[in-house]
């Protein structure tokens, strides 16, 4: 099953996998259903930290994920003149005034 297809990201779920294997291959029948419970949920959980936007108190200038609850995509804020999203023209997104949540883009940096 592939889960991303970014280089050497594969290999990472692998080489996981086999470990998690090794690790629980001894262990009794009860604490392995609870630790593979575990992985359920916590892949279960792995969303998107959506925060509500409040023009009143606008997170600061940079990129985000944005959202108005139906769509997605990606937008910049900036406080230069207004505050207001940057959303290209062809955005499933209506305009900067139906933006309804953001999310920080966190990249993985340096691995």
């Amino acid at each position: 099953m592939l889960l991303a297809d970014q280089e050497g990201t594969n290999l990472k779920i692998e080489e996981a996998i086999i470990d998690f294997i090794e690790t629980v291959k001894e262990l009794p029948r009860d604490e392995l259903i609870y630790r593979l419970y575990l992985v359920t949920v916590t892949f279960n959980n792995l969303k998107i930290p959506w925060q509500r936007y409040d023009p009143n108190n606008p997170p600061a200038n940079g990129e985000y994920l944005v959202s108005n609850g139906k769509e997605v995509d990606a937008a910049i804020m900036t406080r230069i003149y207004d505050m207001t999203w940057s959303i290209r023209d062809n955005s499933p997104i209506d305009g900067a005034v139906s933006v309804t949540h953001f999310a920080v883009i966190n990249l993985p940096e340096g691995e």
